[in-house]
């Protein structure tokens, strides 16, 4: 059996369509290859939901919305054709939400633990979530109210704030700023003075660590210098410095007595020293010994006889 070329073209077109038919819808998530549940719930507004949004639990895709129509008693009417598979339990809602940023519009039932299940056909409870716009507001209300108490606490203090800097405190404030700046330019200064003697400053830490090296270095001989200095004190408390000091104490007595006796011209030493007969012929015989003494420095083969051997004595 051949086909005419045209028979072909026809063929391989309806072939195309349906496929692409069966593609969309199983991209959308329904299938043309089984009858759907149909549902009924009723909203006072439904923001623009269109025929063929998704119905979705938990973000999984089980239907799609088969029609929307008004209702005698005012509501917007809206069928729900579900897959066959999934059973609704009993006190389910559907929830009219936003899919996606831009307000696309679908249908969430949010299900329950529920052992018995809806009957197809019989409605659904019904609820709309807040628009964008609503639930930024819903979030921002707490902040804003927050944002006022801040504000009004904000405003009260700077009423005290403005109460309390009368022309004198302000002048305090200002006296304080002077005074501070000043104390910033004084130590200014002193850094900048420390800078300039930073060389000097570095030599006396390095002489200084220097020193404590050196008197790391020299610990044995400081311990046993200490060690001597600590013996030499323990002989010195032990020895009798009372008794020296008294023994001292009582010839320093003596002499004092000694020398008012002798200021007295008490005893020979005394009357040496005080009578005045006594002190000229002592004068008078140191005065000949001096004679004498240059006498046998001059002349002192006069007083000593010096024989050499093998030569008479001269007389």
């Amino acid at each position: 059996m051949t086909f005419s070329k045209e028979a072909k073209i026809g063929i391989l077109t309806a072939a195309a369509l349906l496929i692409f038919f069966v593609g969309f819808y199983f991209l959308k998530g329904t299938s043309l290859f089984y009858d759907f549940e149909e549902y009924t719930c009723y909203y006072d507004n439904v923001q623009g939901l269109q025929n063929s949004s998704l119905v979705q639990i938990k973000g999984f895709s089980v239907g799609k919305v088969a029609s929307i129509s008004l209702a005698p008693n005012g509501k917007v009417k809206v069928v729900l054709a579900i897959n066959p598979s999934v059973q609704i339990p009993t006190n389910s809602v559907a929830k009219l939400v936003s899919a996606d940023l831009l307000g696309t519009k679908a249908i969430s039932l949010q299900i329950t633990n529920e052992t018995t299940y809806i009957e197809p056909g019989s409605p659904i409870a019904s609820i709309v979530e807040g628009g964008l716009m609503e639930n930024v507001s819903s979030q921002f209300n707490p902040i804003a109210n927050e944002i006022a108490k801040v504000m009004m606490k904000l405003n009260v203090l700077l009423e005290n704030l403005n109460s309390t800097l009368n022309d004198n405190t302000k002048n305090d404030i200002q006296k304080s700023i002077s005074t501070l700046k000043s104390s910033l330019e004084h130590i200014e200064h002193i850094a900048g003075s420390v800078d300039k003697e930073s060389s000097k400053i570095s030599a006396i830490i390095t002489n200084t660590n220097n020193f404590t090296k050196t008197l790391s270095d020299q610990n044995n001989e400081l311990a046993g210098t200490l060690k001597n200095f600590n013996l030499l004190s323990e002989k010195l408390a032990a020895a009798p410095i009372d008794k020296t000091i008294q023994d001292l104490q009582n010839s320093l007595d003596a002499m004092h007595v000694m020398l008012q006796k002798v200021n007295k011209g008490e005893g020979a030493i005394g009357k040496a020293f005080n009578d005045k007969e006594m002190y000229d012929n002592m004068n008078k015989s140191v005065i000949s010994l001096h004679a004498l003494l240059e006498d046998v420095k001059a002349r002192p083969s006069r007083y000593f006889n010096i024989s050499i051997i093998g030569r008479k004595p001269s007389k």
